[in-house]
């Protein structure tokens, strides 16, 4: 849409009681009138929330005009440990400008999280992401899980990105235990029943915040 359609919408949001507006993707970095469209959420009374490949973001000088338009948090997505892991599951050669825009977000002081959705293809380095985050210095490191989607394999009829629950449950479970007894703080968005986690790792989960059903870029700066 251009940019005067967006900013009617937006007036609209805020006279219905919105303060907050989640710009995610495709890819909104590509807007080419993104600062501009930032630059109306002060006057407004509308917080902006970036949800992002991290690409763009590599640029200092870009990232830089977005906070001062008035950009209040940013989710990065990051899909493996590695770049082979992340550059396939992307299907881009992407990896070091994520971890360039990581860097970029924790200079400038800007809310951020990164967002690792597990699949089978990256299921073996949600522990070892989450230990590289944390020595790079990131407080909000959050999990989401794939999803079935309409595509599907004519041989098996299942979508081959997608873990079963219980599998992602398992999974889950091992990463928590094992990054909680390293001292690293992480937070799932489990969209699985969350029966499939034996008692003691759910009770444990949800005293310390560590998982949540609920919308992930909400909660993503209230456990820092």
């Amino acid at each position: 849409m251009d940019l005067h359609q967006a900013e009617r919408y937006l007036k609209l949001a805020t006279h219905l009681g919105a303060i907050d507006c989640l710009l995610i993707g495709g890819e909104p970095t590509l807007y080419p009138q993104l600062e501009e469209l930032i630059n109306h959420g002060p006057e407004l009374g509308i917080g902006f929330k970036l949800v992002t490949n991290g690409r763009r973001l590599s640029n200092h000088h870009y990232l830089e005009a977005l906070i001062r338009a008035g950009l209040k948090h940013v989710s990065i997505s990051i899909e493996g440990a590695t770049s082979e892991t992340h550059n396939g599951v992307t299907r881009a050669n992407s990896f070091t400008e994520v971890i360039t825009s990581i860097n970029n977000c924790i200079d400038m002081g800007i809310s951020f999280n990164t967002l690792l959705t597990i699949s089978r293809h990256n299921k073996r380095e949600v522990i070892e992401l989450a230990r590289i985050l944390h020595q790079m210095g990131v407080k909000n490191i959050l999990y989401n899980i794939g999803l079935p989607s309409p595509g599907t394999t004519e041989e098996t009829g299942t979508d081959e990105f997608v873990l079963t629950p219980r599998e992602a449950a398992s999974i889950i479970k091992e990463a928590y235990w094992t990054l909680r007894n390293e001292g690293i703080k992480v937070k799932f968005f489990a969209t699985i029943p969350l029966c499939l986690l034996d008692a003691e790792t759910l009770t444990a989960m949800l005293s310390d915040g560590s998982i949540s059903n609920g919308e992930y870029l909400t909660s993503a700066t209230k456990f820092r």
